[in-house]
């Protein structure tokens, strides 16, 4: 299930789940703007999906992965979000929100941005019907910014969607796009694809980019049901 939290409500999780107080002073720091994605998986299935997901990056969810390798097919609760080049990823048992593992990690070796202007000048030009809903829903902000993209192998990112999002459609969640967005990115193959995810008063667009960043590849929007209680 797709949901998201407000650093507040992340906060309170995480000072009855006692977690370390290094990773509640960061989520403190966020701001009540910044929004953490918080899904429900088996731990077994997450650690194979944050492998796939971020096979570059593994020195740094190791904490994670063996964490989570005793815990089977036991139910956990996996937050993520991201600030600036901050990135912070905690997992809780979904049993008694108790603390299992967090990492707080500093992406600005690995990531890259592209201004919300440039974003909206691909989505015009794009033939993708989504695009177009997107384009819609985004023009109306007044402010320039710029928005985190972060490099994607397509095919694991292919394999991972279907299993992170189709269990939250059948719950109920609002998902578009799903399956051409995967159609998409499993003709790149093994190719690196910039991810870029939206943020919006009622869920979140994720859309795939081309090579330099002018094209667009893929759409989908999620629309997030009640969060954690």
């Amino acid at each position: 299930m797709v949901k998201t939290l407000e650093p507040g409500e992340m906060l309170r999780l995480l000072n009855t789940a006692r977690a370390p107080e290094a990773i509640r002073e960061a989520v403190a720091r966020f701001d009540r703007n910044t929004l953490f994605d918080v899904s429900i998986f088996p731990a077994s299935s997450l650690a194979n999906t944050i492998q796939k997901a971020y096979p570059r990056r593994a020195s740094v969810f190791a904490p994670l992965i063996e964490a989570l390798k005793p815990l089977a097919d036991t139910q956990v609760i996996y937050c993520q979000a991201a600030v600036a080049d901050e990135v912070i990823a905690v997992i809780l048992r979904n049993s008694d929100r108790s603390f299992v593992a967090a990492i707080e990690h500093d992406a600005s070796g690995d990531r890259r941005n592209i201004s919300l202007t440039r974003l909206l000048l691909n989505l015009r030009s794009s033939p993708i019907p989504l695009a177009s809903d997107m384009l819609r829903e985004l023009e109306s902000s007044r402010e320039d910014r710029l928005i985190a993209l972060h490099p994607q192998s397509a095919k694991d990112t292919a394999v991972m969607f279907p299993g992170k999002y189709s269990p939250a459609r059948h719950d109920g969640v609002a998902i578009d796009g799903l399956e051409d967005f995967v159609s998409q990115l499993l003709v790149m193959g093994h190719a690196t694809v910039p991810l870029a995810t939206v943020d919006t008063t009622t869920g979140y667009w994720i859309i795939a980019l081309g090579e330099g960043d002018e094209s667009v590849i893929g759409v989908m929007s999620v629309q997030n049901d009640d969060s954690v209680q």
